[in-house]
């Protein structure tokens, strides 16, 4: 239950930002601060509902007193659809190195092309992708592992970065990787649980040569 905890604590973060300053959307110093509030609620959703399936969709306001209704699976996809949909245009085609980990409209492009996808909207999920792959500037590392060793490689379209405080890290190379592909790839300072680990098996599986 500590990932459902967390990322509701992320959605209370975005809802007090869109609450807050929702109504200044329309003004340049507001817009974009805005859009990524709503980009990483919805992000957040669909991660939930992905986990879980039907989850409260709280949007800030509410009156939690008396607790809150689950809402059903499609139409928490729907409002993570719409929500992606009308930021797609506010965020900036790119994010600068002091700005790394902050989305950019190729980040939602990249996002959108992967909910088509899981919903079998192929047409959609082929029109996102290729703007990704054709105007993003984003191209891939000659070895595959270089993505996770170079942080603001050129493959990286969105980064959840880490923080560097206690309780508040990173532990995402932890969680997916088995503990002796990461000593094979030389990653240190990381312990995997395995929870959710790639196997050994499945890595065997690629042929010698793919990098």
């Amino acid at each position: 239950m500590e990932m459902y905890r967390e990322v509701y604590k992320i959605i209370a973060q975005c809802n007090e930002v869109i609450v807050n300053f929702g109504d200044k959307a329309s003004d340049p110093q507001y817009a974009s601060m805005v859009a990524e509030a709503k980009f990483w609620r919805a992000y957040s959703y669909y991660k939930l509902q992905n986990a879980f399936g039907a989850v409260p969709l709280l949007k800030g306001g509410e009156n939690l007193e008396e607790g809150v209704e689950r809402t059903d699976v499609n139409a928490i996809l729907s409002f993570v659809e719409t929500e992606m949909k009308a930021i797609e245009t506010v965020l900036p085609a790119s994010q600068t190195q002091d700005n790394y980990g902050r989305p950019s409209k190729y980040a939602v492009k990249a996002f959108m092309a992967r909910y088509y996808l899981n919903k079998k909207d192929w047409a959609n999920a082929s029109k996102y992708a290729k703007d990704v792959i054709d105007n993003s500037g984003a191209t891939l590392q000659t070895n595959y592992h270089d993505v996770f060793k170079n942080d603001g490689n050129s493959e990286i379209i969105l980064a959840i970065t880490h923080v560097a405080q206690s309780g508040k890290g990173n532990k995402y190379v932890a969680l997916s990787l088995d503990g002796t592909l990461r000593d094979a790839l030389g990653i240190k300072g990381v312990a995997a649980s395995n929870g959710y680990g790639m196997s050994n098996y499945f890595y065997n599986t690629f042929a010698t040569n793919d990098k």
